[in-house]
């Protein structure tokens, strides 16, 4: 974790890094030389006390792939998502989910969302 959220603090930012080597390619299993170089960026905001939440993430993947045949791909992935969300306070609600609906399905923690009523 590169920044932590605390008290005084309501900003948290993760880092991760995963290179990959594989010898055979995942799809074909044809024999290759692949590199890729996941890099993440997770962060997130508290926005209002224990009620409100913003994050961001951010996803950049570059790979490399060389064939037998003297083929080369290069590849790069770039994904990204934000948004912000009102955490589930499931002690607060009067309400139970349908048999077999997950409680999860909520738009807010107090109200069922419209598949549920």
């Amino acid at each position: 974790m590169a920044i932590e959220r605390t008290s005084s603090n309501p900003l948290s930012v993760t880092l991760a890094f995963e290179p990959t080597w594989r010898w055979i390619d995942e799809t074909s299993g044809e024999h290759v030389h692949n590199y890729e170089f996941e890099t993440a960026v997770n962060a997130d905001i508290e926005l209002l006390r224990n009620r409100l939440y913003a994050g961001f993430n951010l996803l950049y993947e570059p790979e490399y792939t060389h064939t037998l045949t003297n083929e080369t791909v290069r590849e790069t992935t770039v994904w990204r998502f934000g948004g912000a969300v009102d955490p589930p306070r499931a002690e607060a609600c009067s309400w139970a989910p349908r048999s077999g609906i997950s409680a999860t399905m909520t738009t807010s923690p107090c109200r069922p969302s419209r598949a549920m009523r």
